[in-house]
């Protein structure tokens, strides 16, 4: 297996996730503020379905391309609140082999878990599913940060999200 330089593996993570949302039923965005500020926290990538016969559905993803940052997003819940709060369902997303769901204390029991892989067929694998929440009403000022980010920053070309980066 070829080993990727971590942000290229994290756009290629955002990729691969991107395609489980097709732009017929969902909003794929990365990178989505809480709230229209450049000072608030965000995450990683957030999928809302378009249509009401599906309720609506939010996803939302944080993804992990080391070890160490992931151990210390688990020793954070706090990080993670404000985002479990607005999905539906509440993904890790891990680069392949860097965690388990054996890592996960219990206050991760909300919470699911997904391994992305370098290569094979199967791109992406659950490793712990995530429980369906019901939610409230989306926050007007979260709708409005996610419009933005997708005006301001939309998923890339597939073809250009790899940086030239040598493999190390």
């Amino acid at each position: 297996m070829e080993i990727m330089h971590p942000a290229d593996y994290y756009a290629y993570m955002i990729d691969e996730l991107s395609k489980r949302h097709c732009r017929e039923e969902w909003v794929f965005a990365f990178e989505v503020p809480q709230v229209c500020s450049y000072d608030m926290r965000y995450i990683d990538a957030f999928a809302c379905c378009v249509y009401p016969s599906k309720g609506f559905r939010r996803i939302a993803y944080e993804l992990k391309t080391a070890r160490g940052d992931w151990l210390k997003e688990l020793r954070n819940p706090e990080k993670r609140a404000p985002f479990v709060a607005l999905s539906n369902q509440f993904y890790f997303v891990l680069a392949e082999g860097i965690g388990s769901k054996d890592d996960m204390p219990p206050d991760t029991a909300g919470c699911g878990l997904l391994e992305i892989m370098a290569t094979g067929r199967t791109r992406i694998r659950t490793r712990k599913r995530a429980p369906k929440r019901d939610v409230g009403e989306i926050p007007t000022a979260f709708a409005m940060a996610m419009m933005r980010t997708v005006r301001e920053r939309p998923i890339p070309q597939r073809s250009r999200i790899y940086s030239s980066r040598p493999a190390w």
